[in-house]
C-alpha cells in the first residue's frame, strides 16, 4: 500500500451530520471525543472504560459491500478509537429523540414509561443497545429470551433490572402476550405534564456518501500512527516497515484496551485489519467450519445458532456456548476471534495471562489456524495450541488469517465448561473443553481434554487422555482417570507457581481451580453417558445437565389509595424522559468554559509505606515544582501539579479530622488546626497509609491528558517503599484490641461509639468463658443442657451454640464516579457542583481547606448518578482537591475520577466479623422448644485507615442487630479496628446487613442444634407490639408477625419447602435451598439534631407555577418526584405546575445528609408544612374577599374555589386563556402584595427520646459520651428466597424471591417498588458475587513491574469486580407492598409522611435470605457426604466459597 493511496482525513457521520477531521489522534477514543467540549454529546456516559458496564454504548452503522446492506450494532464507545470510524455512521442517544424536541423514540418511551430509570446514569447505554437491535432487526427484534440476553453487557446499580427488561420485552418482544406477561404487573402512569408530543419508531437514515467500499487511511499525531490497509499483503508490508512488534498492534475491534489499556501496553503503531476480506471468511462445508480471524463474535454466534438449528452438532454447540459467554453482547459486537486468540498468545509469557474461553473451546475441537507473517513467503497452518510457540519464534509478529474446525461426527461428543464470579460478562476462573469419540463397544477411540485458567495458555491433559484412551466409558474408567487428572493438574500448578507469584492475586485458590477442572471431567463423563444411553444413576444425572436460563418475570402488588391525590399514584419519575434521552445532566456533563481545567489524582501504589519524588536531572528527592517541570517535559499540556503545599487552609479533613486530602510527610497531630506546619519540607517522604490514597492532582485542559499524565507521574516519578500492611482482622480479641479506634480522638473529642448494649435484666452466666488470647472458633461449638433462668418458664434447659460469622466488604459501584466541578467567582467565593449526598459536609470541607467563611462557598447538586452512602462524607475529598486546584489557578476545575481511581481512593462497606453465643430451648419442654433465651455477640468492624463514619456504622449495626426477635437475655459489644485499607464508609443499610448476616447465622445454628427449621425458630421469637428493644425503645407500632404470616402465605412456603426436600433427595449434584427471613429496621439517624428537614416554596404570580427548593439530594430514589406529589397534594395544584429545583446551600442552608432513607420524609414534611402555611395564607385571603365582597363578586373574579369539587385546581378561562383558578388567585394575591413564598424547617417527631441500656468505654477514667436517640419509626418486612446451586462448581441461581415490604401507604408505588427491587438486588450482589480481593499481605514488599504491593486492591473495575448483572436476578421476583390494613391495631409512626415509610435501606437487608438459602443447599450437599453439622461460611457466598463448603473431594466424583 503506497502512501499516495492512503487518505489522511477522516469522514464519518454523527447523528446524521457529516464530520470531517483533517487530523486524527489514533489514541482518542470515541467516548472521549463525544464528550469533549467541542462536541458536547454528554448523553454518552463513561462508567468504567473497560467495556464492562455499557454506559458508553452508541450505535455504529456501516455499509456491507458484500451484502449491499447497512449493518447496525451497539458498541462500547469507550473502547472504539475515533480513527476507526472512517465511512461509518455513529448514533448517540441524542440522535434518537429528545424531550426538548417533543419527540422521543419507542425505545426511550418503553424504558421510561415502565419505571426503568432511577439514577439514570446508565440509561442512555441501555437505550442505545436496544436501539441498535431494533435498527438492525426491525420493530420486533427478538423473543423475550433473546431480548434479555442482549443486555448481558449493561450494568444498572439502581433498578434491580426487572423494570428495564420488562419495558423492553413489553415493547419489542415478538412473543409478548399481555394476558400472560403483564398479569400481576404494575401499570405505571405518566403525569400529563411529563408526556412528550410524539413517540417515533426507530429510523436511521444512512447517508448515501457512505454506501461504498472502505478506503485505505493513514493518520498520525503525537508520534502515533493508524493505518487501515485493505489487503493482507498491505498489512504484512506495514508490519515489515514497523518491525518492533512491541510497539505495534493489529486492531480489529480494539476491545483489548479494556483489559490492557495504554497504561499497561502503549504501542505507537496501529494497523486496522478489520477491513481485510481474507479475514472475514465464514463457511461450513464437508464437515469443516472455516472462520476468518477478523470475524466478529456476534457474527459467529448468529451463524452457529442458525447451523445448530438446522443440524445440531455437538462441536458447534460447544463452540456457541463459549462464544456466548465471552464478555457481554456489546463487546461481542466489536470483538474479533483472532483478537481474542492473540491476547492469549501475546500474554503467554509476559504480562497478565488472558483467560480466553473460545481459545479453550477451539483447542478442544482440534482447531488449526492459518497464519501469515512478514518473514513467511506463504501462510502456515498449525494446531491452535502451537501458535504461542510460533509467535515467540517470529520477531515481527504474525496475522492470524483463519481457523479450520472439524465438526464432531455421529460417534463424537464435545462440551465446554466455564465458571466465573458471575454468570455473564465475567472472565473465567477455570474453563474447559472436552471431546471424545467412542467406538461401537463404547471404548474411547480418541479424546481431547483441555483446561484453561490454570496456566498462561490453555493446556491439554495428555496423561489423563492416555488413561482413558481405549477404555470402556464406564465408572471404572472414570475412577482410573480422576487420580491421574489430579496429579496432572497439581503438576501444572507447580510448574507455573513462580510465574503467577509475580502477578496480581485474583483471590482464587489453586485447590479451587483444580476442583473445577476435575468437576468438568466428571460433568463431561456423565453427559457422554447420557448421550450414548449408558446407565447413569438418577441422582447423578444433574451433573451432566446444562439448562438454559429461562426468561425472568415478576409481579408487583400494592394497595391503591385515592384519598390524597396525586399522592399514592404510581407515576414514573418526573426525570425519566430526560434520563432516557440523555438530556439529564450530571457533574461529569457540565460544559467546560474555555478556561476550564481537569484534574486527575495521583495515587499511592502501596497500602502502607512511603513515597518520595524522583525525577531526571534532580539529585535526591524532588519537590512538587520539580516534578511538575519534569512532567511538562513529557506532557507539555500539563498545567500544574497540586499537592498539600498548595492548600491555603486545613489540609486535614474527615469526621475525626485525621485524613489529609493530599498525602503529607508529617503526622496529622503536627498540623496546627489542620494546616501544614510552618517549616514543612515538601521533599520529605510522604507517609502513606492506604492503597489509592491521594498524593496529588495533575491539572490539564484535556481530561484524558491529565489522567494519562497522573498515571505517568505515579509510575515514573514516585518512588514507593512498601511495608507489610494489615488487611485482615486478627483472630483473637487481644490482637484486635490493639487496633481499636479510640473514643473521643484528639481531632474530634465529641466522637464516640456505643461499646455495649445489654437488655435490662440480662444474665450472661450461660455464656462460655473465653480469654482474649483464645483464637476465634473455626467451627461451631454446641453445648447441651445449659440452664437459663426465665421469669416465665423457670429454669429452662437450653442448647448453646458458639461460633463466628465473617462478612465481607462491598464497593458502592455508583455508576457516576466521585466528581466535583468548582468555579471561583467574585469576592473570594467559590461555587461547587458536587456529586454528593451531603452538600453540607462538602460546603464545610471546602470552606476549611480554602480558609473561607462558609457563606462564601455555594454547593449545588441537581442530581447524582447513584450514591448508596458512598457520597456522604467521602465526597468531600473529591470536592476539596478540586477546590484547591481551582483556587490556586483561579479557573474552573473538574475532577471526575476514573472507575479504578474511585474504587481505590474512596471507601467501601465495612467488613465485619461476629463472635456469637446463642441459647435456645431444647426439646425437653415443648413450651420452650425453639424459644431463644440468650444471645451475646462481639462485633468487630474493619474501619480502614481513618475514622470517617465508622462509629456511626458500628452504632447503627449494634442498635439494629436485634432485628425482628425478642430475646430476654441479649447483649452485644461493638468495636472498630484500624487496618491499612482504604477508609471504609457508609453504605446502604448503614451496617444493618452485616449485623443481620451474623445474627441470622446464629438463628440458623440454634435451630439446627435443636432439630427445628430456622423458620420455626424465627416464628416463635418475633417481636410483638408493646415489647421493648434491648436499647429500651418500646415497639408501640409493631406488626412483624402479621408481615411474617402474610409472607409465608404469599410465598407458598410450606409446599415449596417440601418440594425442595424432594428435589435434594433426588439430585446429588444440584441442590436447592429456601429461606424466609424477617427484618425490623429502625428509621432515622438516632440523633435528634440530624432529624430535621428544610424546604422553600415559591409561587410565580404570572402563571401560578410553583418552585420547590429543599435540602434533599435526588440520586435515583425519586425524591424530587415524591416532593412534587407532596407539594401538589398540599397546595392542591397539578404536578405539572411544580418544578423541583436543585439542592443549593445558598437557598436552603444547613441541609442534612440524604441518607438512611430519610430524604423524602424529612424534606417532604418540611415542604408539607411550608405548603400548609402558604395554602392557609391564600385561603384566608380568598375568604377575606368573600367576607368583603360576597360570593357573586368572588365568582365573577374567579376566586371562589369553595364552589368546586377540585377547589382551585379547577380550570377556568381567564382573560381569554385557560388556566387554573389557583393561577388567578396567585396573581391577584401578588397584586395585593401577599407573600407567595413560604419556608419551613421541621424537627422530625419520634426520635427525641434517649435510648437506654447503653454502655460506653472510659476515656481518662470517665465514660465517653454520645447522644443516642430513638429511631423515628420502624419498618417490618420479610422475604422468601429459593436458590439452586451447582455443587460441582459453586454456581448459584436465584430461582424465586417473594419480598414483602412495609412501606406504609406508599407515596408513589412505582418508585417504591423500584426502590425495593433495586435495594434487594444490590443485596443479592453483596451476599453472592461482590467480593473484594487484595494482594496478600505476606507477598513481597520489593518493587515489581508486574506484581502489586502487598495490600493493593485488585477488584477496582468491571473486569475484576462483579455486581449483579441482568442475568443475576431471580427468575421470578414478586414484590408485595404489605397492606397496612392487615395490622389495624398498630398506630402509624410519628415520623411517617402521609402514612408512608422509608424505602431505600431495608429492602437490601432482605437479600440476606439468599445467603441462608444457599447455606441450606450447601448443607444438603454436605449431608450426602455424611456431614450433618452446621458450618461456617464467610459471606459473600462466592462460587469458590460455596464449592469449598460442599466438601466434595476427588474421590466423591464417582459414577456409582
Amino acid at each position: 500500500m503506497s502512501t499516495s493511496d492512503q487518505t489522511s482525513d477522516l469522514v464519518f457521520y454523527l447523528n446524521g451530520e457529516r464530520v470531517q477531521l483533517p487530523t486524527v489522534d489514533p489514541t482518542v477514543l470515541l467516548a472521549d471525543y463525544l464528550r469533549s467540549p467541542e462536541v458536547g454529546l454528554t448523553g454518552t456516559k463513561i462508567g468504567c472504560k473497560q467495556g464492562g458496564c455499557g454506559a458508553c454504548t452508541v450505535m455504529l452503522s456501516s455499509w456491507n459491500e458484500d451484502s449491499q446492506q447497512v449493518e447496525h450494532r451497539s458498541v462500547n464507545s469507550c473502547l472504539r478509537p475515533v480513527a476507526s470510524l472512517d465511512g461509518m455512521l455513529v448514533t448517540t442517544v441524542e440522535g434518537t429523540g429528545s424531550v426538548k424536541s417533543g419527540c422521543i423514540s419507542t425505545v426511550q418511551d418503553g424504558l421510561a414509561c415502565n419505571n426503568g430509570t432511577q439514577c439514570g446514569y446508565c440509561t442512555p447505554g441501555w437505550v442505545m443497545n436496544m436501539t441498535a437491535a431494533v435498527a438492525q432487526r426491525g420493530p420486533k427484534p427478538g423473543t423475550k429470551q433473546e431480548i434479555e440476553a442482549m443486555f448481558d453487557g449493561n450494568i444498572c446499580r439502581c433498578t434491580g433490572y426487572r423494570p428495564i427488561l420488562y419495558g423492553f420485552k413489553k415493547t419489542f418482544a415478538s412473543d409478548w402476550d399481555p394476558k400472560v406477561d403483564e398479569a400481576g404487573c404494575m401499570t405505571c402512569e405518566v403525569d400529563p405534564a411529563e408526556q412528550v408530543d410524539r413517540i417515533a419508531p426507530v429510523q436511521i437514515a444512512f447517508p448515501a456518501e457512505l454506501r461504498k467500499p472502505p478506503r485505505p487511511v493513514h493518520y498520525s499525531a503525537n508520534g502515533y500512527h493508524w493505518f487501515r490497509p485493505l489487503t493482507v499483503a498491505s498489512a504484512i508490508g506495514l508490519m515489515r516497515d514497523f518491525h518492533d512488534r512491541a510497539d505495534l498492534r493489529l486492531v480489529g475491534g480494539n476491545t483489548s484496551i479494556g483489559i490492557y489499556p495504554r497504561t499497561v501496553e502503549n504501542p505507537h503503531v496501529f494497523i486496522d485489519i478489520s477491513h481485510l476480506p481474507e479475514l472475514h471468511a465464514l463457511s461450513l462445508a464437508d464437515g469443516q467450519l472455516r472462520l476468518g480471524g477478523g470475524l466478529l463474535y456476534a457474527r459467529l454466534l448468529d451463524f452457529l445458532d442458525g447451523a445448530n438449528e438446522q443440524a445440531p452438532n455437538a462441536g458447534l454447540q460447544a463452540l456457541a456456548y463459549m462464544a456466548g459467554r465471552t464478555a457481554g453482547g456489546i463487546v461481542r459486537n466489536a470483538a474479533t476471534l483472532a483478537g481474542n486468540t492473540m491476547l492469549v498468545v501475546t500474554h503467554a509469557e509476559q504480562g497478565v495471562p488472558f483467560p480466553s474461553d473460545l481459545y479453550t473451546a477451539l483447542a478442544a475441537l482440534g482447531a488449526t489456524v492459518s497464519v501469515a507473517a512478514p518473514d513467511q513467503a506463504e501462510p502456515k497452518t498449525m494446531a491452535l495450541l502451537d501458535l504461542p510457540a510460533h509467535w515467540r519464534s517470529h520477531a515481527d509478529g504474525c496475522v492470524l488469517l483463519s481457523y479450520q474446525v472439524r465438526l464432531t461426527g455421529a460417534d463424537e461428543y464435545a462440551q465446554t465448561y466455564k465458571t466465573a464470579q458471575r454468570e455473564v460478562n465475567a472472565h473465567s476462573i477455570v474453563n474447559g473443553g472436552m471431546r471424545v469419540r467412542l467406538d461401537a463397544q463404547q471404548r474411547v477411540a480418541d479424546i481431547t481434554l483441555v483446561v484453561g485458567g490454570m496456566s498462561p495458555t490453555a493446556s491439554r491433559m495428555p496423561h489423563t487422555e492416555q488413561a482413558l484412551r481405549g477404555q470402556h466409558w464406564d465408572a471404572a474408567a472414570l475412577a482410573g482417570a480422576m487420580p491421574v487428572l489430579r496429579q496432572e493438574l497439581d503438576a501444572l500448578t507447580d510448574r507455573y507457581a513462580a510465574h503467577y507469584a509475580q502477578l496480581p492475586d485474583e483471590g482464587y485458590s489453586a485447590t479451587y481451580k483444580r476442583q473445577l477442572a476435575e468437576s468438568y471431567l466428571y460433568k463431561f463423563f456423565i453427559a457422554v453417558c447420557e448421550w450414548r444411553g449408558l446407565p447413569v444413576p438418577p441422582a447423578l444425572r444433574s451433573a451432566g445437565e446444562r439448562g438454559e436460563r429461562p426468561v425472568s418475570s415478576g409481579t408487583q402488588a400494592y394497595v391503591r389509595y385515592t384519598d390524597q391525590f396525586p399522592v399514592h399514584v404510581p407515576y414514573v419519575k418526573i426525570e425519566a424522559m430526560l434520563q432516557a434521552t440523555g438530556e439529564a445532566q450530571y457533574i461529569h456533563d457540565i460544559p467546560m468554559p474555555p478556561t476550564g481545567m481537569n484534574g486527575a489524582p495521583v495515587q499511592s501504589q502501596v497500602a502502607l509505606g512511603s513515597c518520595v519524588y524522583r525525577v531526571p536531572d534532580v539529585t535526591g528527592p524532588a519537590s512538587p515544582a520539580e516534578v511538575l517541570a519534569a512532567l511538562q517535559a513529557v506532557y507539555p499540556g500539563v498545567k500544574d501539579y497540586i499537592t498539600a503545599i498548595d492548600v491555603p487552609g486545613a489540609v486535614i479533613d474527615g469526621m475525626a479530622h485525621d485524613d489529609p486530602i493530599f498525602a503529607i510527610s508529617v503526622a496529622v497531630g503536627a498540623c496546627p488546626d489542620g494546616a501544614l506546619p510552618e517549616h514543612y519540607d515538601p521533599r520529605a517522604p510522604l507517609m502513606l497509609t492506604g492503597y489509592g490514597q491521594c498524593i496529588g492532582m495533575v491539572v490539564a485542559r484535556n481530561e484524558q491528558l491529565a489522567q494519562e499524565a497522573a498515571f505517568y507521574l505515579q509510575k515514573h516519578f514516585c518512588e514507593f517503599r512498601a511495608e507489610r500492611p494489615l488487611i485482615e482482622l486478627p483472630d483473637t480479641d487481644a490482637a484486635r484490641n490493639q487496633l481499636v479506634y479510640l473514643d473521643q480522638p484528639a481531632g474530634a473529642p465529641w466522637y464516640s461509639h456505643i461499646w455495649k448494649i445489654t437488655r435490662a435484666g440480662t444474665s450472661l452466666d450461660w455464656v462460655a468463658p473465653r480469654t482474649p488470647e483464645q483464637p476465634d472458633l473455626k467451627r461451631p461449638v454446641v453445648d447441651y443442657q445449659v440452664a437459663i433462668a426465665s421469669e416465665i418458664y423457670g429454669a429452662v434447659s437450653c442448647t448453646r451454640t458458639a461460633s463466628q460469622q465473617k462478612v465481607g466488604s462491598q464497593i458502592h459501584f455508583y455508576m457516576e464516579t466521585q466528581s466535583s466541578y468548582v468555579e471561583p467567582v467574585e469576592d473570594r467565593q467559590v461555587r461547587v457542583y458536587s456529586s454528593t449526598q451531603d452538600a453540607n459536609v462538602v460546603q464545610g470541607a471546602v470552606a476549611s481547606v480554602l480558609k473561607l467563611p462558609v457563606n462564601k462557598v455555594d454547593v449545588r447538586v441537581r442530581r447524582i448518578g447513584g450514591g448508596y452512602g458512598g457520597k456522604c462524607g467521602q465526597s468531600a475529598f473529591a470536592s476539596t482537591i478540586a477546590a484547591v486546584g481551582a483556587w490556586k489557578l483561579n479557573r474552573p476545575l473538574r475532577m471526575a475520577a476514573l472507575r479504578q481511581v474511585d474504587t481505590a481512593m474512596f471507601g467501601h462497606r465495612h467488613p465485619a466479623l461476629g463472635n456469637y453465643n446463642i441459647a435456645i430451648g431444647d426439646a425437653s419442654n415443648p413450651l420452650t422448644h425453639g424459644k431463644l433465651f440468650g444471645f451475646q455477640a462481639d462485633y468487630w468492624l474493619d474501619g480502614g485507615r481513618t475514622y470517617d463514619c465508622s462509629f456511626v456504622i458500628s452504632d447503627c449495626m449494634a442498635l439494629r442487630s436485634d432485628s425482628a426477635y425478642f430475646i430476654p437475655n441479649w447483649s452485644c459489644t461493638t468495636d472498630v479496628c484500624r487496618t491499612d485499607k482504604t477508609t471504609n464508609t457508609s453504605m446502604r443499610t448503614v451496617g444493618m446487613i452485616q449485623g443481620a448476616i451474623i445474627v441470622e447465622d446464629a438463628i440458623e445454628a440454634a435451630a439446627h442444634s435443636v432439630g427445628l427449621t430456622p423458620e420455626q425458630v424465627r416464628a416463635r421469637n418475633l417481636y410483638v407490639q408493646g415489647q421493648v428493644t434491648p436499647y429500651a425503645e418500646p415497639l408501640e407500632s409493631c406488626y412483624m408477625r402479621e408481615v411474617w404470616e402474610y409472607t409465608l402465605d404469599k410465598a407458598d412456603f410450606t409446599r415449596r419447602a417440601a418440594a425442595v426436600e424432594q428435589f435434594n433427595a433426588a439430585n446429588r449434584w444440584r441442590k436447592r435451598g429456601i429461606s424466609v427471613l424477617p427484618v425490623k429496621y429502625g428509621s432515622g439517624f438516632n440523633l435528634a439534631l440530624l432529624e430535621q428537614g428544610g424546604a422553600l416554596i415559591e409561587v410565580y404570580s404570572q402563571d401560578g407555577t410553583v418552585l420547590v427548593r429543599h435540602g434533599g439530594i435526588e440520586m435515583g430514589q425519586g425524591l424530587n418526584t415524591k416532593m412534587a406529589q407532596v407539594v401538589a397534594y398540599a397546595l392542591n395544584v397539578p404536578i405539572g405546575m411544580i418544578r423541583v429545583a436543585e439542592n443549593d446551600t445558598a437557598v436552603v442552608p444547613n441541609p442534612e445528609s440524604t441518607g438512611a432513607s430519610t430524604g423524602t420524609s424529612f424534606n417532604g414534611l418540611a415542604a408539607q408544612q411550608a405548603c400548609g402555611e402558604l395554602r392557609g395564607r391564600l385561603e384566608a385571603y380568598c375568604l377575606a374577599l368573600l367576607t368583603a365582597n360576597g360570593n357573586d363578586w368572588c365568582a365573577a373574579n374567579q376566586v371562589n374555589f369553595w364552589d368546586f369539587k377540585d377547589g382551585w385546581r379547577t380550570e377556568v378561562v381567564h382573560n381569554g386563556k385557560k388556566m387554573t383558578m389557583w393561577a388567578v388567585i396567585a396573581d391577584k394575591a401578588f397584586g395585593e402584595r401577599l407573600n407567595l413564598s413560604a419556608q419551613a424547617r421541621v424537627a422530625i417527631d419520634g426520635g427525641t427520646h434517649p435510648d437506654g441500656n447503653l454502655e460506653f468505654k472510659k476515656v481518662d477514667g470517665q465514660p465517653a459520651k454520645e447522644e443516642v436517640d430513638y429511631f423515628t419509626g420502624y419498618t417490618y418486612s420479610a422475604a422468601c428466597i429459593e436458590v439452586e446451586l451447582d455443587v460441582l462448581t459453586g454456581e448459584t441461581t436465584i430461582l424465586r424471591a417473594d419480598v414483602v415490604y412495609d412501606g406504609g401507604k406508599c407515596l408513589n408505588p412505582a418508585i417504591d417498588v423500584g426502590q425495593v427491587e433495586g435495594g434487594f438486588v444490590q443485596g443479592l450482589g453483596y451476599v453472592t458475587s461482590e467480593d473484594l480481593s487484595y494482594q496478600p499481605a505476606d507477598s513481597s514488599t520489593e518493587a515489581s513491574a508486574t506484581r502489586p504491593a502487598p495490600g493493593a486492591l485488585y477488584t477496582t473495575n468491571t473486569w475484576e469486580y462483579k455486581p449483579p448483572a441482568a442475568q443475576s436476578i431471580p427468575l421470578q421476583m414478586n414484590i408485595m407492598m404489605f397492606p397496612r390494613e392487615l395490622a389495624p391495631n398498630a398506630p402509624p409512626d410519628q415520623g411517617d409522611i402521609l402514612s408512608a415509610k422509608e424505602m431505600g435501606e431495608p429492602p437490601m437487608t432482605l437479600a440476606v435470605a439468599a445467603f441462608f438459602a444457599i447455606k441450606r443447599a450447601v448443607l444438603a450437599a454436605r449431608k450426602d457426604r455424611g456431614h450433618h453439622e452446621w458450618f461456617q461460611m464467610e459471606s459473600p457466598a462466592t462460587v469458590q466459597r460455596v464449592r469449598e463448603a460442599c466438601l466434595v473431594d476427588t474421590a466423591d466424583l464417582s459414577a456409582r
